[in-house]
């Protein structure tokens, strides 16, 4: 462990001490500046995950990241950790990334329109200057280190670590097995017209039949008589929306849409509460999407599942050749993180 490091570990275990003058409690006015984390001599404190929290979940100015935005940032804002650490390790030029720092600090000052601008712009959402150099400082190295990992851009007399690409037999192979996630039901939609039970459910059903007469005679239209005599939606001419199986509505309209052809009007329908007349207008026949209409969104989903694999094994490799504390709460929330990526959360590593 280097002297920073123990330095560190010791500030970390030692108890605050109480401050008089503002009547807080031991503990409260090093909040964000408590240590999450030591890898070698780089450490991560509350006010890095309160930082990464607020930028990943874009967390409006004047509002506070939620504990549960907190607890996510923190195993991500490991990850970054170690990647910066990665770059060390490898002897990177530290000196390019002042200089990548120092361009886009200039480039916002210039469209701020002066360094007293920016400043007051940063200031206005909660940040700072210096806040922002360590931000992009640290996005950079995550940036590049990545890069090279996944061999997007290795350096002058690096070799290509690996070809981040799907062979289209993959893509094939993974439609094949997996046509389940692209199959659709059966579904269908058209209007409902409803008339209430209410105390004499016979002479209600009297009614709808007279309804349905009509219709059929073709002396009215069904959202005529919708809009005259209908509880169901009758602004919208008893529109049903798409039914489909899985849907919470009344079996005998799931029953009845599903089964019908386009154009097929219902005998009355007794439901809980209603009689109900229903006309089936479109029907879409359930299947399995066309390979050609979902290899991209595929290959996409493959590509994204090798990059962490790629990232995983980075980072795994990176932590065995670290001093790591507190070892146990570290690599608990990398385990974490590794398990939400194979699950496909996105956007995880």
């Amino acid at each position: 462990m280097t002297a920073l490091a123990s330095l560190c570990l010791l500030l970390a275990l030692a108890p605050p001490a109480q401050d008089p003058a503002s009547g807080r409690q031991p503990g409260e006015l090093l909040l964000r500046i408590r240590l999450r984390a030591i890898v070698n001599d780089q450490i991560l404190t509350d006010e890095d995950v309160y930082w990464k929290a607020r930028r990943d979940f874009q967390v409006p100015p004047g509002v506070e990241p939620t504990q549960e935005q907190m607890d996510q940032a923190f195993p991500s804002a490991l990850v970054e950790l170690f990647l910066r650490e990665g770059w060390r390790l490898s002897g990177r030029d530290e000196a390019m990334l002042d200089r990548i720092v120092q361009r886009e600090l200039d480039a916002r000052i210039e469209q701020a329109g002066s360094l007293a601008a920016l400043s007051a712009e940063m200031s206005a959402n909660g940040g700072s200057i210096e806040e922002f150099k360590r931000y992009f400082r640290r996005m950079v190295v995550g940036w590049l280190f990545r890069s090279i990992e996944l061999g997007q851009q290795p350096e002058k007399g690096d070799a290509v670590k690996v070809a981040v690409v799907v062979a289209p037999r993959e893509i094939r192979e993974y439609y094949d097995n997996h046509k389940d996630l692209y199959s659709s039901p059966r579904r269908a939609r058209g209007r409902i017209l409803m008339i209430p039970k209410g105390a004499d459910p016979e002479a209600s059903r009297a009614q709808i039949e007279e309804i349905r007469a009509r219709i059929a005679a073709g002396e009215s239209t069904f959202v005529e008589e919708v809009e005259a005599h209908s509880s169901y939606r009758r602004s919208t001419g008893g529109d049903s929306g798409w039914i489909t199986p899985n849907m919470s509505r009344a079996q005998a309209l799931k029953d009845f849409f599903l089964g019908s052809p386009a154009g097929t009007l219902s005998e009355p329908l007794e439901l809980a509460a209603d009689w109900a007349l229903c006309l089936v207008e479109t029907v879409e026949e359930g299947g399995v999407a066309p390979f050609s209409e979902v290899q991209d969104e595929i290959r996409d989903k493959l590509l994204e599942q090798r990059y962490q694999e790629i990232m995983e094994r980075a980072v795994r490799r990176i932590r065995r050749r670290c001093y790591v504390w507190p070892a146990e709460e570290v690599d608990a929330a990398l385990e974490r993180l590794f398990a939400n990526a194979a699950d496909g959360a996105p956007d995880t590593l």
